[in-house]
Parts: C-alpha cells; structure tokens; sequence
C-alpha cells in the first residue's frame, strides 16, 4: 500500500526525515546544496543513520558548504558532484529503501539547516512497497543512476575540493561586503 503525505510544517518534515534514518537501511540524496556540517542539523540525523548513503550534489553559485562535501567523502559510501556545465542542477529528494520498502521526499528543502529547520519549505513523503504499482520510483531509481553518471557528475578529488573552497571563500567574501545572507551563512 503507498500513502502520501504533504509535509509543509518544518516540524512534521524533521520528525519524519528522522524517523526514516531510523527505520530505512539505504538513503539516496540528490540536491542543490549542502550546508555547513557544522550545524548540527540535519547533520545529526545523518550521522545516527547506519545505512548506506549515496549522495549527487550541486554546487552552483558556490552555495554547497566545501566543508559538507568533505563530511559526505567521509560518511557516505559514494559522492558525486553534478557538473554544472551540464545544467543548473535544482533537486530536493531523498530516497529511503529497504529490501522491498520505500520512503522519498521530494520538495523545496536543501541538506541545510535552514531547508530543514528555518525557511518555509513544501515537501511530499510518499511511502511504499516496489512493486508494479512503483514504476515511478523505479524511473527515479534510474534517474539518480543517470545524475550520477560520468556523464553528468564526477566524483571530488582533494585538488578540485580545494579549488572550490577557494572559489567558495571569495563569493562568501563578496556577499558578506555587500550584506547578502546566503545558504552558505548557515
């Protein structure tokens, strides 16, 4: 049986992404951007989660956190890095399995404290059994192989992290000089 459930309390969204690090023994990301690790938020929940995690992040405009691509090097089984050459990569999604069991978000929130806990953000939790009446999860199965083709992502290396964090520092610089608060201030 699938159920769907519209998650538009930032409240409501944490619980369940929570309780879903809990209860899934396998999580797929694809998003724009990463926050700060530091925050201990979603971070924590991520940490707690003893499955595999499989990540494909944007960093256009800079705005990924070098510090959590680093985290996900470090936590996750795989990392890709999707090129921006290719388009300006927007998801919001993570898929939960386990065995046969599904749980996926799709929405507005980034991995960032302010996706999870501060902005006004819309998602949907659909949750599920893969079977003839999953077809659509199983083309977004393929769609996150896809983004994490070589074709369409690469994974990080420490001389393209430190290159980016570079590139990542200056834009910062330049928003702070001219009081733009961005993902990246989390």
């Amino acid at each position: 049986m699938r159920a769907a459930k519209i998650l538009s309390d930032r409240d409501q969204f944490t619980r369940e992404f929570e309780r879903c690090c809990r209860d899934y023994k396998s999580l797929q990301i694809a998003v724009a951007w990463c926050g700060d690790p530091k925050q201990p938020l979603p971070y924590k929940h991520l940490n707690d989660f003893k499955g595999t995690i499989i990540a494909t992040v944007g960093y256009a405009l800079n705005q990924t956190h070098p510090d959590s691509i680093q985290w996900l090097l470090d936590k996750a089984s795989a990392i890709r890095i999707f090129r921006r050459e290719k388009c300006f990569f927007h998801p919001k999604l993570y898929l939960f399995t386990d065995g046969d069991r599904y749980a996926v978000f799709v929405g507005s929130s980034n991995l960032t404290y302010g996706g999870f806990y501060e902005n006004w953000e819309a998602n949907v939790l659909v949750e599920g059994v893969l079977s003839t009446d999953a077809a659509d999860i199983l083309e977004l199965q393929e769609l996150l192989e896809k983004w994490r083709s070589v074709e369409f992502s690469f994974a990080p290396d420490k001389k393209w992290l430190k290159r980016y964090r570079k590139d990542h520092q200056r834009d910062r610089d330049a928003q702070r000089k001219h009081g733009i608060k961005t993902q990246a201030f989390e």
